[in-house]
């Protein structure tokens, strides 16, 4: 078998899910600092989400991968997360990849990484995982099994999934209902973003505080609650928060640095007294060794499309598990997630996430969305990832070479 071609097929159409637009806007942002760029955040460059349609609702315009055989099986990876990983598909891994067998998953694998030693990180690493997410849609559909077959085999039915409300305003109205009706349907907790850092100071404490105490009271005791501070705390800010919040019984404080500081990190490990996470924003086995060396996280958080695939997540979380710290992946595309927590050890990686906003967007297109039933995710039972397109929901679409 050969690659014989690979392109990206941009898909539009008006939004008619569930979800309102996700917005950034209340959200900590690392530029607030920097008073020109207040919520000028890199999350406005997400690609999947609906935005405003000039004539009336919403749209939604989304890219997706596609890698074609000599044998007429076709990748289909989707939607792609960042409009910079589509021009590093088509202007790097599209020629690494021409002409080759898409059997060969560790053969590719470990050339594309070869090939991008000068930016093991961002868009051209996250392209890198798209394109290893196709070739192992196409060698299950060439072998006829879903995704999980391929990774040993299913170890549970089902696995816990909470509920990430990103993109959520933190409007009590719309908050606290939401939070209610998911934790009530079997969601295990909920993780709540922080809109404010060093830059509003004791206030900014003050009233995260206040909004954790409501969810606290919302959702009850005996769920979880975690806080994403999305790389924009630093250590002096994070343990005086700590004081104010620790009573709340916080589950853990997910990424309170920017990534590359490893030694804050490790600091914070050492001396506060709620579980410190990381890892969405780091690429490969050796960056996660030396988180795991350094003992900076109690819990380490890849994520399957930007950190190098299927691969090497399952890597991760096996280098993670050799050190007895747990994996809670970050999700980008549900389906990728649902198969790799299938056919894991739910001691090492106990659950994943499910993003209101995002995720809801992201499988619009699908044939095969993965949604929480009852707190827990499910692979969908098809051959293949799942991410090929019902057509239905497409109203037009534009191929890019």
């Amino acid at each position: 078998m050969k690659i014989t071609n690979i392109y990206v097929r941009r898909l539009k159409s008006k939004y008619t899910g569930p979800v309102e637009a996700y917005s950034d806007t209340c959200i900590v942002n690392a530029t607030d600092i920097y008073p020109d760029f207040v919520r000028h955040s890199a999350a406005s460059r997400v690609a999947i989400t609906p935005v405003p349609d000039p004539e009336g609702g919403l749209k939604i315009i989304q890219d997706f991968l596609y890698v074609e055989t000599d044998e007429g099986i076709t990748g289909v990876v989707g939607p792609i997360t960042f409009p910079g990983i589509t021009y590093y598909l088509l202007n790097h891994v599209k020629h690494t990849l021409m002409g080759q067998d898409p059997m060969r998953i560790e053969y590719l694998h470990d050339i594309m990484y070869r090939i991008g030693l000068d930016q093991t990180a961002g868009d051209l690493t996250r392209a890198v995982s798209h394109a290893e997410i196709a070739l192992w849609d196409i060698k299950c559909k060439k072998l006829g099994v879903p995704l999980y077959e391929l990774l040993g085999g299913k170890v549970r039915d089902g696995a816990p999934e909470y509920t990430n409300t990103a993109g959520l305003p933190h409007d009590d109205n719309i908050l606290l209902p939401i939070l209610k009706e998911h934790t009530e349907a079997g969601s295990p907790g909920v993780k709540i973003y922080s809109k404010y850092g060093p830059v509003q100071g004791r206030e900014g404490i003050k009233k995260t505080c206040e909004t954790l105490e409501k969810v606290r009271a919302c959702i009850g005791p005996d769920k979880f609650i975690a806080v994403e501070a999305v790389c924009c705390w630093d250590y002096e800010y994070t343990m005086e928060l700590v004081k104010a919040i620790e009573h709340l019984n916080i589950a853990w404080l997910e990424e309170p640095c920017l990534p590359d500081r490893m030694d804050e990190y490790a600091r914070l490990k050492r001396d506060c007294p709620i579980a410190i996470s990381g890892g969405e924003h780091d690429t490969s086995r050796w960056k996660f060794r030396q988180m795991l060396e350094m003992d900076a996280c109690d819990i380490y958080q890849p994520e399957p499309a930007w950190g190098g695939g299927i691969t090497e997540t399952m890597s991760i979380i096996n280098l993670v598990g050799a050190f007895n710290r747990k994996v809670y992946l970050h999700q980008c595309i549900p389906n990728v997630n649902a198969h790799i927590m299938a056919a894991t050890n739910p001691a090492v990686v106990p659950m994943t996430e499910y993003l209101l906003t995002i995720n809801e967007a992201s499988q619009y297109f699908l044939q095969y969305p993965s949604r929480p039933q009852n707190g827990k995710i499910y692979p969908p039972e098809v051959v293949g990832v799942g991410c090929d397109v019902d057509e239905s929901k497409v109203e037009n679409s534009e191929i890019i070479e």
